[in-house]
């Protein structure tokens, strides 16, 4: 008899300057002022106040929201080490070094996005290049 898999949708997180996949994504994870989580599934955006933006320690905060959101992944410019430890105890693969808009990252991680299913140190410069973020 054949178990069926239930598989859950995967949520990419961006950090971003504005409130749409067009806006440049954030340039650091804790004060970006807005998360855009996509179900890759649907391609639904749902748009979130970074609760932390404002503040001088935001990393935890932020940390915590994105737990609380259930994203898979955070597509982001910089994360600090602290705030990546917690996010990758929970789950959360975070890559970072990453510029441009949402729309065009999140568009080359649905293409190559597999890369990311093997362990792998995603913050790498080796890794952004197959992707093709450079």
């Amino acid at each position: 008899m054949r178990k069926s898999r239930i598989v859950r949708p995967v949520k990419i997180l961006i950090p971003s300057e504005g409130t749409s996949l067009d806006s440049q994504i954030g340039d650091r994870f804790g004060t970006s002022p807005w998360f855009l989580i996509t179900d890759l599934t649907t391609m639904t955006v749902e748009i979130y106040a970074n609760p932390a933006a404002d503040m001088k320690s935001t990393g935890m905060q932020a940390v915590a929201c994105v737990i609380e959101k259930k994203a898979d992944v955070i597509l982001t410019g910089y994360c600090s080490p602290l705030a990546e430890k917690y996010l990758r105890a929970n789950g959360i693969k975070v890559i970072q070094n990453l510029q441009g808009k949402g729309f065009n990252i999140l568009e080359q991680y649905k293409k190559k996005g597999y890369l990311f299913s093997r362990e792998c140190d995603t913050s790498r410069s080796e890794y952004k290049s197959l992707l093709g973020f450079s």
